[in-house]
């Protein structure tokens, strides 16, 4: 029986690929990705962002006011 998830959530810096796309698979309903598209907090390429692009219904980024780039990304699946 795989094991599955309702919600994961990646946070954290350094290389996330990895556990962002195996994250991905183990989860059903909400992904979500703290510090998302930050070059000093994460890296990933654009192979992992087109990814989940197109794995998912919708894409919702807040970002926070008084920092420049401080963004939290929920992807909600297929």
């Amino acid at each position: 029986m795989k094991e599955s998830f309702d919600v994961v959530i990646v946070d954290g810096g350094g290389e996330r690929g990895d556990y962002i796309l195996n994250a991905f698979q183990v989860c059903d309903n909400f992904f979500i990705v703290d510090n998302w598209q930050q070059s000093e907090v994460c890296v990933y390429n654009d192979e992992i962002v087109a990814y989940l692009y197109n794995n998912t219904k919708q894409q919702l980024v807040f970002k926070q006011e008084n920092h420049k780039d401080w963004k939290t990304a929920i992807f909600i699946k297929k």
